[in-house]
């Protein structure tokens, strides 16, 4: 079972955390019951258990972990998350929301329906373990080599993606929604502070592009798309910048945090 981590924890303590490994637990009855009765075909988490089992054991990360510490979250678990949120091209926040919410993710995942997840930024800690102790490749092999156990996948067939670019792939996504949730707040200030200002000069296209949390619409799926929505953001908080410092800003500005 999952637990809420704070995000305030200090970080040598998060590093700290030791292993408690478990063995993999069958998926509750009524988190089954209810995910039948809703998804009679199946969806993707429960095709992914069905078809797999428990892909990931806490053993698989076991040297990633000191002995003594407070008890860390399931690690087999966090990494099915990792590929998941991959496949769906979720940010950390999306995806511990999705753990929360989402019946399909609380069958792959063997949770309660209860079950109330963890902060997202136990996702961030996680691979940053891998990426310390060089196991970043491990969650792909062990992907890999249970595709492969239950025939689907060739021995010898070539692999198309790896760990790397899984991880890399959803750290791109978790800097673009800070990056926008960054210049979002920014403008939420300029709003409280100084509306008329602000209205004075704000082009008419921010108002769509900021007018809601970031992490509640599909970030950009291609690299091109990122790309041109990273160039977009970083070019509006250049234009913030620039009009905060102007001789003709309310000097109240200066004093936000947020900006």
């Amino acid at each position: 079972m999952m637990e809420v981590t704070s995000r305030g924890d200090d970080v040598h303590e998060v590093m700290a955390m030791s292993l408690r490994a478990h063995e993999p637990l069958p998926v509750p009855d009524l988190t089954a019951q209810v995910a039948r009765a809703a998804f009679p075909d199946g969806c993707l988490g429960m095709r992914l258990r069905d078809a797999l089992g428990p892909v990931f054991r806490d053993d698989d990360f076991a040297d990633l972990f000191p002995r003594r510490g407070r008890p860390a979250l399931s690690p087999g678990q966090l990494a099915l998350v990792c590929v998941l949120q991959f496949v769906e091209r979720l940010s950390d926040r999306q995806a511990a929301t999705a753990v929360r919410e989402r019946i399909g993710w609380k069958y792959a995942l063997s949770l309660e329906l209860t079950d109330p997840g963890f902060d997202f930024s136990v996702l961030c800690e996680f691979r940053a373990r891998l990426i310390a102790g060089k196991a970043e490749r491990r969650v792909f092999d062990r992907l890999l080599k249970v595709c492969q156990d239950h025939k689907l996948l060739g021995s010898r067939g070539a692999a198309r993606t790896d760990s790397t670019y899984v991880l890399g792939s959803v750290c791109v996504l978790n800097r673009l929604e800070l990056v926008g949730e960054t210049v979002r707040a920014a403008l939420n200030a300029l709003a409280i502070a100084a509306p008329r200002w602000l209205g004075g000069w704000m082009p008419p296209g921010w108002a769509d592009r900021y007018g809601h949390r970031v992490e509640n619409y599909q970030l950009p799926q291609t690299e091109a798309e990122r790309l041109a929505f990273a160039t977009a953001v970083g070019s509006d908080g250049a234009v913030i910048l620039t009009r905060v410092d102007a001789d003709d800003a309310p000097a109240v500005l200066e004093q936000l945090e947020a900006v």
